[in-house]
Parts: structure tokens; sequence; C-alpha cells
């Protein structure tokens, strides 16, 4: 079985803190460290074959703090995308673990329950970010790093999502996400339209399953909702 080698942490301790991904034989992984002493957010390639270090990039440091801290990323072809979640959205070659660019935003603490790691979505040559210390959703250029503006063409006079009721962003299907927490929000980014869902009587929160997109509608246990 392949063996992970530690890139350079030593005896710290640190975590994994999302799901690893694989592409063209290597494995990209967010590492972070103990969020009460150094709190670094770390990038991490891994051979698929040998599981030995390619590259490890520190890609962001945060005040410590006693909140969880869940890094998450996304990657395609042109780039390896870290949501560092304290304060920085970090781009990197997936060759050789360079930044690309980095993009801040403002970050604070949330005065709620922690949210889950949400992989940042890629589409339409924009990365959507859904942080856990910023009350908002973000979007991003995804060949540049410049922040955009997220502009929904719903009617103004209905409602939008209250972002700071959502726990977690979940991209079921090419620019289609679904966002839970008190509400539950379908956004459809090629059109940007925001659709409401209804959480039905059995609706837990977002811990209750990851939602799948089946040839029924939205799967999101208990319920199946037909979309559109």
């Amino acid at each position: 079985m392949p063996l992970f080698e530690p890139c350079g942490f030593g005896d710290r301790e640190y975590a994994f803190t999302s799901v690893p991904i694989l592409r063209r034989g290597r494995v990209y992984v967010p590492v972070v460290t103990h969020p009460q002493t150094e709190r670094e957010v770390h990038a991490v390639c891994l051979d698929a074959a040998t599981g030995r270090p390619v590259w490890a990039t520190l890609v962001a440091i945060g005040q410590p703090n006693a909140t969880t801290l869940f890094a998450t990323m996304s990657a395609d072809p042109r780039g390896v995308y870290v949501a560092s979640n304290v304060g920085a959205v970090v781009a990197l070659d997936p060759v050789t673990g360079t930044p690309r660019w980095a993009s801040t935003y403002p970050s604070f603490a949330l005065n709620q329950r922690p949210r889950h790691g949400s992989a940042p979505a890629l589409f339409g040559g924009r990365l959507y970010v859904f942080a856990h210390d910023t009350t908002d959703l973000l979007a991003f250029d995804a060949e540049t790093g410049a922040r955009l503006p997220v502009v929904w063409t719903n009617r103004t006079d209905l409602p939008k999502p209250a972002w700071s009721k959502m726990r977690v962003m979940t991209e079921v299907a090419p620019g289609l996400l679904v966002t839970a927490g008190e509400e539950l929000w379908l956004l459809e980014l090629a059109r940007m339209k925001l659709h409401t869902l209804p959480k039905g009587e059995k609706w837990q929160g977002p811990s209750l399953a990851t939602p799948k997109l089946t040839e029924d509608g939205l799967d999101l246990r208990p319920s199946v909702l037909e979309l559109f």
C-alpha cells in the first residue's frame, strides 16, 4: 500500500480536510495544521501510484483560534483551486504547485454553527466559493483570480437566500449548486437563477445526506424533488 510521507510537517498536528482529487495520476488534497497553533493551510500533491509527495505548497495562514478549519479544493486541467477559509482563495499550477494567483476577501468568524466543508465550484470561467469565514457566496475569475460580483437574474421582489443561515454548498451537476441549512436553495449558474426548494417535514439539515442529481430529480433523502 502506498505510504504517505509528511511534507515538512514534522511532529506537528495536521489533518486532511477534504475529499482527495484524483487527476492524471496525481492526488491533490488540502492539509491544515492545528487551528489553535499555526493554523496553516497547505495543498499537497501525491503520486497516485506510490503515495509519495510530488509537491507541497503553503497557501495561507490564519489567526489561531478554537474554530475548526476545513480547507477545501477543486481542480481542472488549468489549476488546483484552494479555498483556505481564512480569507484567501489560491490557484496553483497542477504540475509544480506554483501559485498562479491569490485573492483575498474580508474574513471574520461567523457567530453560528460552523459550516461544512464546501468544495469550490467551477463553471463558465468562474470559481464559486462558499467560505466558512464570510456570509456571502464569493465568485472569482478562474484565470486571473479577480473578485467578481454575483448577480442573480430573478425578479428583485422575490426572496433571496439568507447566506448566513446556510451550512453547506454542494455541486450536484455542472452549473447546478444546492445550498442547505435553515433554508434550501438550488443555484442555476447558466442562467444565474435561484430556485427555493421545499424541505419537507423530515428535513433535518445539511448533515442528512449529500444531495445527488438522479433521473427522478434531486435526491435529498428521505425525499426526491423534481426540478423545473
